[in-house]
């Protein structure tokens, strides 16, 4: 007798629904979060301190009418908006071992929204089969911190804001499948505002011919760049204009080179093959255009099926990171949603071997040898094996489906057959 998630027998479904496998992940993940507080404490109480300790201190010389780009931390908040560093204020006025751990639970929190607002809209597109047993949300969950336990360690213990990002994206999805522009454009913004690597997105909305949400985004983005900082101080477009825009421009102009924090960013994987294509004029614009072509292909060939349009949306993220001109190890994080996308596309069908056998195991065996080897191109070919399995199971929705009638979600966020 057999079940799905896709062809798993009923026995082994339940083996990882019983109560010892429940307990095992709640032991896994508390051993899980003791070392990472451990370790985020010992990191934060160093003499350079650790990220947040940038933020807070930026936050800070906000507050004290100062420059929030000068701080006396080499890691420093560059390029940064000031949006970050006006939200942590009232993480200033709390002690540093309360502020540390407080970022930790909301990261932590974070994920776990980012990744249940997912799988909400993943079943609520298309609702399966009723009585289909599924493993349980903990247990998957377990399984995802352990496949990036070292990223997600590093991020929660160097304080960082990727999962924040993360989260506020995924909250632009919900609200962009439904149809509601302004929800949209402010979970968009925001996300812009903390950390401009999702500036992509406007290139998915344009493909869509969003431009209402494009414009309300931008108008949002400086509402959150500019003005909301300015409540704190009157230097902003100052600040901005003597610091920051140097920074961006110094990130996006600087020479492509393959090295350990240029490692999984398409460009200088290319440069790391062949030296002499970083002579080609606009080399970065170009190798950014290789990663967002095929998805604009695709895009342009994906009906009203929200399913297909969830993975689109891991693929910008996964392209996030091809594009990046930094390539750090708490970067990865984003790979969450991805991977999260991808196991719920292979649970509701019967999973390829060709296809999900042979991608999990490139990326598995390439994401953990580039924890021993960061200066290589294993993290990049491990986005690489996500992108292709995502990219053919959005081009191809119904790949092993196993349940029946579909449901079109039309923008408004209704349903019908």
């Amino acid at each position: 007798m057999t079940g799905h998630l896709g062809t798993v027998p009923v026995v082994i479904t339940r083996l990882w629904s019983s109560r010892a496998a429940s307990i095992t992940a709640v032991v896994v993940l508390l051993g899980f979060t003791g070392v990472a507080v451990r370790q985020l404490l010992g990191r934060a109480y160093r003499q350079v301190g650790n990220d947040l300790t940038a933020y807070l201190l930026s936050a800070q010389a906000l507050l004290d009418g100062s420059d929030p780009y000068h701080i006396a931390v080499p890691q420093g908040y560059l390029p940064y908006p000031l949006t970050l560093a006006t939200v942590l204020i009232p993480f200033v006025w709390l002690p540093h071992w309360m502020a540390q751990i407080l970022w930790f639970i909301v990261n932590a929190g974070v994920l776990v929204v980012a990744l249940a607002v997912t799988e909400r809209l993943w079943r609520a597109a298309e609702p399966g089969p009723a009585g289909r047993r599924r493993i349980p949300f903990l247990i998957r969950f377990t399984a995802l911190v352990l496949v990036l336990e070292v990223s997600l360690q590093s991020h929660l213990t160097l304080g960082q804001v990727n999962l924040v990002v993360l989260g506020l994206l995924c909250l632009f999805l919900r609200a962009h499948v439904a149809g509601r522009r302004g929800a949209a454009s402010v979970w968009l913004s925001a996300a812009m505002a903390t950390k401009l690597t999702p500036l992509v997105l406007l290139v998915s909305l344009g493909r869509e011919r969003r431009y209402r949400t494009m414009l309300l985004t931008v108008g949002a983005f400086l509402v959150w760049t500019i003005v909301l900082p300015q409540v704190v101080s009157t230097r902003v477009l100052w600040i901005y204009r003597d610091a920051w825009l140097g920074s961006v421009g110094q990130y996006v102009t600087e020479a492509v080179a393959f090295g350990r924090a240029t490692r999984f960013t398409l460009a200088a994987a290319l440069a790391y093959v062949w030296p002499g294509v970083t002579a080609v004029p606009g080399y970065r614009l170009l190798a950014a255009a290789v990663v967002l072509a095929p998805i604009l292909w695709l895009q342009g060939r994906l009906g009203s099926r929200v399913r297909p349009r969830l993975l689109v949306f891991g693929l910008y993220l996964l392209a996030t990171l091809l594009i990046s001109p930094l390539s750090e190890t708490h970067h990865l994080v984003a790979l969450a949603v991805p991977l999260w996308l991808w196991s719920l596309a292979a649970a509701d069908s019967r999973p390829s071997w060709k296809l999900d056998g042979v991608g999990a195991a490139v990326f598995v065996v390439c994401h953990w040898v580039a924890v021993w080897n960061r200066a290589s191109l294993m993290d990049f070919l491990a986005i690489v094996a996500l992108y292709v399995v995502l990219f053919v199971r959005a081009l191809r929705p119904d790949f092993g489906r196993v349940s029946a009638r579909p449901l079109a979600v039309d923008v408004s966020g209704g349903a019908h057959a």
